[in-house]
């Protein structure tokens, strides 16, 4: 009569072929923790790079491993996967993890599971879990194909994207509202980053840029201390020379505040605008600049002294007058 234990080496117990499907079965699951652990430290090491940050609630993102059998039910999971599909580990066991995954994305899911399949070096996917009663999340996918002693199954790592998501939605809406404030000023504003870069202008500075001549120079991504360099070779250099030193004072956190008034005439019309650079503090830090278009007041300015001047030319030959010949 056949046994089911299998032989093994002297002094040693020989184990069953039940026991040696219990260990492959708990090395799959060691497995997996140890797969989800490498996801977790990729996601702690792109926070440190500067990427968004994987936060739910306060919560570091979960990061749910699972292990499919040949039909697509789950074998196991780990409590970041269970949080994910809403439900208790053990009640898990043997549910196929396509029936948590919303009908949107369902076809995409399939892909995933298909391109796992076929791939020795395992597939990349995206989809969306959306248990009943639970919170819907969006998952970034990696799997492998996996060798079960019953057959071959998967083992599918799923990293929480809703955070990010929500962020990044968030960080479009900001810069929208940023942009609609910038573009409201009359004056024309651009943002520069602690090198000097700009990172953002404005619709009045566009259209200045577009009515006299500027080119590449005066766009997002140009280096705003290399067009007041270029200045400095103009016949107003001593202008260009006082605001270049005001803006990396600026920059450099020397002074909070500068501004300056200057001539830009054109070719057809006199025009004075008033320079005002801001220091703006913050996780990364930015310098607002901002030119205004001060020739009204300039020009009124200058008609009333005229006019002082002449007042007060005739109020000197009207006393002459009263006073009669010496």
């Amino acid at each position: 009569m056949p046994s089911d234990r299998l032989p093994t080496r002297a002094g040693r117990p020989p184990l069953t072929v039940a026991e040696i499907r219990r260990r492959v079965h708990a090395l799959h699951v060691h497995q997996t923790a140890l797969d989800a652990h490498d996801h977790a430290l990729l996601a702690a090491r792109a926070q440190n790079e500067g990427r968004l940050e994987h936060h739910d609630g306060g919560h570091v993102t979960l990061v749910g491993a699972f292990v499919l059998a040949a039909d697509g039910t789950i074998h196991a999971a780990n409590p970041a996967g269970a949080a994910l599909l809403g439900q208790e580990r053990a009640r898990l066991l043997g549910q196929r993890l396509e029936t948590f995954v919303s009908d949107q994305t369902r076809p995409a899911f399939h892909a995933f599971l298909d391109a796992v399949r076929v791939s020795a070096s395992g597939a990349r996917g995206e989809a969306a879990f959306a248990p009943a009663g639970a919170p819907c999340r969006h998952v970034y996918l990696e799997g492998v194909s996996v060798a079960f002693a019953a057959g071959r199954g998967w083992r599918i790592v799923a990293l929480d994207l809703t955070a990010r998501q929500r962020a990044e939605a968030a960080l479009r809406q900001s810069e929208i509202s940023l942009q609609d404030a910038l573009d409201a000023l009359t004056a024309h504003t651009a943002l520069l980053d602690a090198q000097g870069m700009m990172i953002r202008v404005n619709a009045a500075w566009r259209r200045f840029a577009a009515r006299n001549g500027g080119g590449v120079g005066c766009q997002v991504g140009a280096d705003y201390l290399v067009v007041c360099r270029k200045a400095l070779t103009a016949r107003d250099r001593a202008d260009a020379q006082a605001a270049l030193r005001g803006l990396c004072h600026v920059l450099d956190g020397t002074q909070r505040y500068f501004s300056m008034e200057y001539p830009c005439h054109s070719p057809t019309e006199p025009r004075w605008f008033e320079m005002r650079v801001f220091h703006l503090g913050g996780a990364r830090p930015v310098v607002l600049i901002a030119h205004e278009n001060i020739t009204e007041r300039k020009q009124a300015a200058a008609a009333w002294w005229r006019g002082a001047a002449r007042r007060g030319a005739t109020r000197t030959l009207s006393l002459k007058i009263e006073e009669g010949p010496p």
